[in-house]
């Protein structure tokens, strides 16, 4: 039976799907767009286990890398809507709360729980403050994934937080989840305060030998030109509002691709090659059950199951996937509207070998798991080079 939602959740429903009335979520084939922002959709236990890796790999510069995804995607929301919509940040104190809790509620939408604040100072800095989260999925995840954990887990929210506060308030935030899921409480809490000092960045950007000032900005153009695009979504197809999201019965949580890809450049630049290999695996294995979805095969896939498959995989938003052709062992997909490479392109420029590194991992899992084989994966043509496409030529060994 499904859950009875409160009157909170009902409203903060209304709200978003209001916002989806005026296109702030639409989706092309193989794209889904967040105010006209490329979106990739990620089945929560994918997440969960691409932070458990970054954790493993990292530790604590793990830990700043999973903030910043976060913070850099909560600032720039919070900075280009203002723009685009004319919200008055300024005066987002001035009433009562139900601004700065719509501002809040603003990560809801994202599929990583509901978010509301507790207390907030009116004006000026802020000064120990909370925002609660329950329903916070990726806690929920880890606990299935990992078992219940010493430390707090929502780290990518809590940096959403940060950098959504951070624009209101225009001072440097030290933030912290005190309470989480994936320790076993009821629900998730963030405290936060202001503090001159807090610099939880700079020193993984210089370890990565990435220009962080230069990096943001091009990600801040990139996201205010976007022009508005997609077809809109209606709500038999888009469920969201009470901390999930869920597209064509797809769960998980949507990260934009001009954040997903700087963040995955400083972990491949910090990790090392066979440690970041296992990492992207691991990733990427966890979209195979929801790619194969209901699907029995018997012996080698027919060519309808194939393209089934290719549907499935439509929906993540990694851009359109459509089978070009089948001989002996190989499978050549070809990808025309990859948005993670030409996002790739915009922040980093174009690159000498092929990038899609994370999508080639996404093949061989997926593709691996109905032909019940091991397969290679060769990116032989790729946007990042210049090229008008991706394709990807699949061997079964």
């Amino acid at each position: 039976m499904e859950e009875k939602k409160t009157a909170e959740e009902n409203k903060v429903n209304q709200f978003f799907y209001r916002l989806v009335a005026y296109g702030g979520i639409s989706a092309d084939p193989g794209i889904v767009y967040v105010w006209g922002d490329p979106n990739l959709l990620v089945p929560y236990e994918a997440f969960a286990r691409l932070e458990n890796g970054l954790l493993d790999a990292l530790g604590d510069d793990g830990r700043n890398l999973l903030l910043w995804f976060g913070r850099i995607s909560g600032y720039q929301a919070s900075d280009v809507l203002g723009k685009r919509f004319g919200i008055p940040y300024n005066k987002i104190w001035d009433d009562d709360s139900t601004d700065i809790d719509n501002l809040i509620n603003g990560a809801t939408q994202d599929g990583f729980g509901f978010f509301k604040g507790k207390t907030y100072t009116p004006k000026g800095k802020p000064v120990n403050q909370q925002i609660g989260g329950k329903n916070c999925t990726i806690g929920k995840k880890y606990i299935e994934l990992f078992g219940k954990q010493n430390e707090a887990r929502d780290i990518y929210s809590e940096g959403v937080i940060l950098g959504g506060i951070e624009f209101v308030y225009k001072v440097p935030i030290a933030i912290e989840e005190t309470t989480c899921i994936a320790k076993g409480d009821k629900d998730c809490t963030f405290d936060f305060h202001h503090d001159a000092k807090a610099d939880y960045f700079s020193k993984i950007f210089k370890k990565s030998k990435i220009d962080q000032k230069k990096t943001e900005a091009v990600m801040s153009s990139i996201y205010l030109k976007r022009p508005a695009r997609g077809k809109f979504v209606t709500s038999k197809s888009l469920k969201f509002g009470d901390g999930n999201f869920i597209f064509h019965d797809q769960s998980g949580v949507v990260v934009a691709t001009r954040a997903f890809s700087p963040t995955m450049e400083m972990a491949k630049n910090l990790i090392p090659e066979k440690n970041y290999t296992k990492l992207v695996d691991d990733f990427t294995k966890e979209y195979v059950p929801h790619a194969v979805k209901g699907m029995t095969v018997k012996g080698l896939p027919s060519t309808a199951q194939v393209t089934n498959v290719i549907k499935n995989l439509n929906l993540f938003g990694y851009g359109e996937f459509s089978l070009v052709n089948s001989r002996g062992k190989d499978i050549f997909i070809e990808n025309k509207t990859n948005p993670l490479a030409r996002d790739h392109i915009a922040i980093f420029g174009f690159k000498k070998a092929p990038y899609d590194h994370v999508i080639c991992a996404l093949l061989k899992n997926v593709f691996g798991s109905i032909y019940k084989t091991d397969m290679a994966v060769e990116e032989v043509e790729c946007v990042a080079q210049g090229k008008r496409r991706c394709l990807f030529k699949l061997t079964r060994k």
